[in-house]
């Protein structure tokens, strides 16, 4: 998947020790997954070095630990857009 554009959806609960990466898709899926998303009001943020990173595993594993400073920042984002938009 090297080389395309990439995206990578995670699903995160509390009761988990780390996010999950539920999906993962390159080139023409990535753009279906950010269409689908926007069609349904979920949340993006891009971060092209963390996809590429996440891209790697397959769905269904926990994020790796090395990348948890990054998603930190990343859900700290969602967390902002939540507050701006009224969402929780």
């Amino acid at each position: 998947m090297r080389g395309r554009k990439k995206a990578v959806a995670l699903a995160w609960k509390r009761t988990l020790r780390a996010p999950v990466i539920v999906a993962r898709g390159s080139g023409y899926l990535a753009a279906a997954m950010l269409s689908q998303a926007e069609f349904r009001r979920i949340p993006v943020v891009l971060d092209e070095s963390l996809a590429e990173t996440l891209a790697a595993f397959p769905p269904g594993v926990y994020v790796p630990e090395e990348t948890w400073r990054a998603l930190a920042a990343v859900f700290a984002a969602l967390d902002e857009i939540a507050q701006d938009t009224n969402v929780t």
